[in-house]
């Protein structure tokens, strides 16, 4: 999408919202529909929303959406109706990684199955199989999957984090510290989105091509293209006020934007990362004017989709893993004249390094390139983690006469020969 379309795409988003206020939903129609009973309708399951009680919003079957509207998720093992020409709407749908199988003595009637051939649903399987065989690792969680049976948007590691993910497993940008409520603080809506375009264009967007998003994954409240700026919903980066004219950036403010809080947002809009990339190109193209030649090799900082410092950044001798602040964390570093420093940057991520900067609880261990060391100890038992630290081996003591040759696997699992010494600690 290159950013003519895209600036287009916003001036016809606006175009439909404020023809949609000056006719028939607006606020005042809104309030002048009986919405009282129609809210009173809505599922127990919808309202508490929690691991066993829970339901999808829908807009409401009326004109402009003015009342609640949920439909109540179902368990494995419910019934259900599969669905046909001529039925009413039915008040529930199988809940996650759950479709409604029919029976066929019993038609258009079902139960409602869990979906058994992709990828996350496998993952789940094996997961209780090795619950049923006592091979679980302490800090395993089972999985997450989304309605389709793909992979839910988020992951979590116990004490550690909470991390944003593609429907196929991919890390993607947003992260909470561990929260055992991470599905409702951690939606992930603007980098999944990111990343879609992304895959679909073949390569990665540049500042002021996409809306900016939070640290966790969401759309920031305040965008601002060309200058212009207004406020959009968090989770879906829809217009909230699109009635409001743009606010021009030098005049942001609480006052004249209503979702611009300045605990979250700079003076100036522009965080730390963004504001140096900004600067950097405006100071060329400055100086390309003056001496009418292009110029190349500009050392421009990587951003992340909230415009501050990503976790890996690059010195002209080094890459070192940055806060979002742009600071280097602990000694985390490759130096350029390193024997193997072209091994160790391929597989750079910093990922280790980011949790233990936020984590509160025992910070995990890391390579000296940021990553996760393959085997985290604690408290007398080790274990096996992926590159996000995800735990994918029953823990072992130390004191374990297996002890070897568990390390050695844990080693092998992640392409070491063995485990490198900085993790040995």
């Amino acid at each position: 999408m290159t950013r003519v379309s895209f600036y287009f795409l916003f001036a016809l988003i606006i175009t439909v919202y404020s023809a949609d206020e000056n006719t028939l939903c607006t606020k005042d129609y809104c309030s002048k529909q009986d919405c009282k009973n129609a809210n009173n309708n809505v599922p127990e399951e919808c309202r508490i929303q929690n691991a066993t009680h829970s339901g999808i919003f829908l807009p409401y079957p009326g004109p402009c959406n003015c009342c609640d509207y949920c439909l109540k998720n179902l368990a494995e093992g419910d019934d259900c109706t599969v669905g046909d020409v001529g039925l009413s709407p039915s008040g529930s749908v199988c809940g996650n990684a759950l479709t409604c199988e029919e029976l066929v003595e019993k038609e258009p009637e079902g139960t409602c199955q869990l979906i058994s051939n992709t990828e996350c649903t496998k993952a789940q399987f094996a997961f209780d199989e090795k619950v049923n065989n006592d091979t679980i690792g302490h800090m395993e969680l089972r999985e997450i999957c989304d309605r389709r049976g793909l992979y839910g948007h988020y992951k979590c590691i116990p004490g550690e984090n909470c991390y944003c993910r593609s429907n196929e497993n991919k890390r993607i940008f947003g992260d909470i510290p561990y929260s055992s409520i991470a599905n409702h603080v951690l939606n992930c809506a603007c980098s999944a989105t990111y990343e879609e375009v992304s895959t679909f264009l073949g390569r990665n967007l540049k500042i002021g091509e996409f809306l900016r998003c939070q640290s966790n994954g969401d759309y920031d409240t305040v965008q601002c293209i060309d200058d212009e700026c207004f406020c959009v919903d968090a989770v879906d980066g829809a217009l909230t006020y699109p009635s409001q004219d743009t606010v021009n950036i030098t005049m942001i403010s609480n006052e004249t934007l209503p979702c611009f809080d300045y605990e979250i947002h700079k003076e100036n809009y522009y965080n730390p990362c963004e504001k140096e990339y900004l600067d950097t190109l405006e100071a060329a193209s400055i100086f390309e004017e003056e001496v009418d030649y292009v110029v190349f090799g500009i050392s421009l900082p990587t951003c992340q989709l909230d415009g501050y410092y990503a976790p890996v950044q690059k010195t002209k001798d080094s890459y070192y893993c940055s806060d979002p602040e742009g600071n280097q964390l602990e000694g985390f570093k490759v130096s350029l004249n390193e024997n193997d420093y072209t091994d160790m940057v391929k597989i750079m991520n910093c990922a280790c390094a980011r949790a233990r900067s936020i984590t509160t609880e025992q910070k995990p261990e890391c390579l000296k390139n940021g990553n996760y060391c393959p085997m985290q100890c604690r408290r007398g038992f080790c274990r096996c983690v992926d590159e996000n630290g995800n735990q994918i081996k029953k823990e072992i003591s130390i004191t374990s006469s297996e002890y070897n040759d568990y390390e050695l696997e844990c080693a092998n699992m992640s392409g070491f020969s063995e485990v490198p010494e900085e993790c040995m600690k």
